[in-house]
């Protein structure tokens, strides 16, 4: 669990309604709260493999902290999903 997860969550919404951005509400998933570091990982890649077997047009996934994102992006990348490399890196 960060400890700066509200806030993030807090300004995500924020800058939804500043900018009037809508979004689909069953493509936002908050995950758990957890003391253990590799949850991320494990959440951010089982989570996102649902939002794929869904089969609903996403455009993009926003993850709070790098485990979580490597672990949508390790979901991405086995389905096939070209991610953009970031820094001439790929993950």
């Amino acid at each position: 669990m960060l400890i700066d997860s509200a806030p993030r969550w807090r300004g995500y919404k924020s800058l939804r309604r500043a900018f009037a951005l809508t979004s689909i509400r069953p493509l936002i998933v908050q995950l758990p709260d957890s003391l253990d570091p590799n949850s991320s990982f494990e959440s951010g890649h089982r989570y996102t493999e649902s939002l794929l077997d869904q089969k609903k047009k996403f455009t993009a996934v926003m993850a709070f902290d790098d485990l979580t994102a490597l672990g949508a992006i390790r979901a991405l990348t086995k389905a096939g999903v070209k991610v953009p490399s970031m820094f001439g890196y790929r993950v």
